[in-house]
């Protein structure tokens, strides 16, 4: 497991847990903040369960037909127009060396 913690000027403290090699399979993906998080279980689920100052709401969030297709469709598109992607690989691989050190470093 890699956990990313982050500090931003407002005030707002965000984690990011990410699970390799886990023998159980979360399916879920969580956003922890300082009064509340954001649950969408199972992850590529369509309900999104917010929670704010103990107070819980579900939002509904029609899926995609596939939940990768949006990032697919982006990318073939820049592809296609022959423009730069938003994320350089040079800067996903630096996120990639990243997890992988914290993963072996844990």
């Amino acid at each position: 497991m890699a956990t990313l913690a982050i500090r931003f000027e407002s005030g707002v403290d965000p984690a990011l847990h990410c699970c390799f090699g886990s023998t159980t399979n979360p399916d879920e993906f969580a956003v922890l903040g300082t009064t509340g998080r954001l649950i969408s279980r199972p992850l590529d689920g369509s309900d999104v369960l917010i929670e704010h100052s103990r107070e819980q709401q579900i939002d509904h969030h029609p899926r995609a037909e596939m939940f990768n297709s949006p990032l697919i469709a982006a990318f073939t598109a820049t592809i296609l127009k022959s423009q730069n992607p938003a994320v350089s690989g040079e800067d996903r691989g630096e996120v990639s060396r990243i997890m992988e050190r914290d993963y072996t470093s844990a």
